[in-house]
């Protein structure tokens, strides 16, 4: 929750107590899951590009997935590869990131609801989630609205998550030259995220906008997030 809010000192706070914990009681799972969360506090898919550290990000799930091999459910383990695959595109490894995100497919068709309670609700749309932030790092749009239209169309409109996923979609159509389909995806994303209080939906939002749309005249809702403070 502090992550989502980005109260980031908080989130560290949290995470680094949470994996310490872990590791005294012996519990892998907590530990596995402490250091892949962490590691977005380094992710460029999660922070501005200069705040960013993608190594950083790399070497905390690379201990992560290691740790998780001894005794973690599935679920767990498919959330880790996924993580570890978008740091692989950021960096250039479209094969290691596309090898992890198969994998990653693999362990959440082994999962069975309750196997973690933080992570109910991964499963493979969130998966496919994962896969199109991926195609997007690796600069290849096309796949991105492939992959993120049919995620978008089977996750629930009142998941707040949605604004991310509207966000990285319409970065793609403008990467395609379709700047006006993507304002609309932008204004929808910042109402999705704005309505719920959700300061990481909107800064994706502003971050693909100065990105992508700042200075296609055409952009229907420019106007609309500069008076927001983008």
């Amino acid at each position: 929750m502090s992550f989502n809010l980005q109260d980031l000192t908080q989130a560290f706070m949290y995470w680094s107590v949470a994996h310490d914990l872990a590791r005294d009681a012996g519990n892998v799972s907590v530990q596995a899951h402490a250091l892949g969360s962490r590691s977005r506090l380094h992710s460029p898919i999660h922070r501005d590009p200069g705040e960013a550290d993608p190594t950083a990000a790399l070497a905390l799930l690379d201990q992560a997935v290691r740790l998780a091999e001894r005794s973690a459910s599935p679920a767990l383990r498919s959330w880790l590869l996924a993580n570890r695959a978008q740091q692989l595109a950021v960096t250039g490894q479209a094969t290691a990131s596309y090898r992890d995100l198969e994998a990653a497919a693999h362990y959440v068709s082994l999962a069975e609801q309750g196997d973690e309670d933080v992570l109910s609700g991964w499963d493979e749309v969130r998966v496919d989630a994962y896969r199109g932030i991926c195609a997007m790092a690796l600069g290849r749009p096309g796949e991105v609205i492939e992959i993120t239209e049919s995620v978008l169309a089977r996750t629930d409109a009142g998941r707040v998550q949605r604004s991310l996923q509207q966000a990285d979609l319409a970065a793609a159509y403008a990467l395609r030259g379709e700047v006006d389909q993507a304002s609309v995806l932008l204004g929808e994303a910042l109402t999705v995220a704005s309505r719920a209080q959700f300061p990481e939906g909107v800064q994706r939002v502003r971050t693909t906008r100065a990105r992508y749309v700042a200075g296609h005249a055409e952009a229907r809702t420019c106007l609309r997030l500069d008076a927001t403070g983008s």
